[in-house]
């Protein structure tokens, strides 16, 4: 991963790249509460459901058609495989084991969601829990102290793969804040923008606030700027709306070729029975974004739920 800093020189060319085009729009996509464990006896086919929390050793999820999480060998061209699937028109699916637990991953027809199965050894018997989530998006960060490709799917770890040592792949710092404004705004969601300066908040501010009611964003802003927030660092923001009236969770941001995607989630998705509608802003430090084009910026924003199947 790099992480090489130069401060102001880079983050006023980062700056300057980012005014010099034009505003940026979004097509992307919309949310974990640990879903209530519960005891496990639920015949069907599969090692999934099989498993009745015996050891697993590699042999035996070979001989099972299962995967050990982290296999570099033989599960490694498979693993390939799922993630090619899910990026193409196939459905992917996948068995991933550790020596005391099972994780199976499905994707639906659609390709719009993944249900994550899980059974795992805790106090001496076997639990399970599931989770339903999408878009089926899969980041990759690089994990520096245990030098891993580390795979998610929301805020699930579903596989960690030896680090190449060629990828590119960055994790970057940021800070993040919610608001939510007037579910009556006039205003086209989602949508997306950058401020590299409290100027830049102003003028929207200026154009927007009638329509949404800005006033605790401003003073927000206010505030990041008095303290020198922008002499450092870049604002990005998200403009999202939903049927929850919950907050999100930021989860991580990456920077993979030139490309820097924000990865977030909804806390709970039980429908409020009303649209609500939310800024979601990230400050990231410019001396990550010298590479980074506005149009090279996305944000991910997991459904995440339990499975009740």
């Amino acid at each position: 991963m790099k992480n090489k800093k130069k401060l102001l020189g880079t983050v006023l060319a980062a700056a300057l790249l980012l005014f010099g085009c034009g505003e940026e729009q979004s097509d992307l996509v919309e949310q974990e509460q640990v879903p209530i464990s519960q005891e496990v006896n639920t015949p069907s086919e599969g090692f999934y459901y099989e498993w009745a929390g015996e050891k697993i050793t590699p042999e035996l999820a070979a001989e099972k058609g299962c995967i050990m999480m982290g296999d570099n060998g033989t599960g490694a061209a498979e693993w390939c495989d799922f993630l090619i699937d899910l990026a193409a028109d196939a459905t992917g699916e996948i068995t991933i084991c550790t020596d005391e637990s099972v994780m199976q991953i499905t994707e639906s027809a659609s390709g719009g969601t993944a249900v994550v199965q899980v059974k795992k050894k805790y106090s001496g018997r076997v639990i399970s829990y599931g989770r339903i989530i999408s878009p089926v998006e899969v980041c990759c960060v690089r994990n520096e102290e245990s030098d891993t490709l580390d795979y998610y799917l929301s805020d699930v770890l579903i596989n960690s793969m030896p680090a190449a040592g060629n990828d590119d792949l960055t994790d970057v710092p940021a800070d993040f804040q919610c608001f939510r404004v007037s579910s009556d705004a006039a205003v086209t969601f989602p949508y997306q923008k950058h401020f590299s300066s409290f100027g830049d908040f102003e003028s929207y501010y200026d154009l927007y606030h009638d329509s949404l009611g800005l006033d605790e964003v401003r003073q927000s802003m206010s505030g990041y700027n008095d303290d020198g927030g922008f002499n450092t660092h870049i604002v990005f923001l998200y403009g999202d709306m939903s049927a929850s009236d919950q907050s999100y969770t930021f989860l991580r941001a990456v920077k993979e070729n030139g490309t820097l995607t924000f990865y977030l989630k909804q806390q709970d998705h039980n429908s409020s029975g009303s649209v609500s509608k939310w800024q979601l802003l990230c400050s990231v430090p410019g001396e990550y974004l010298s590479d980074v084009a506005p149009d090279k910026v996305k944000w991910v924003v997991y459904d995440d739920r339990e499975s009740r199947g």
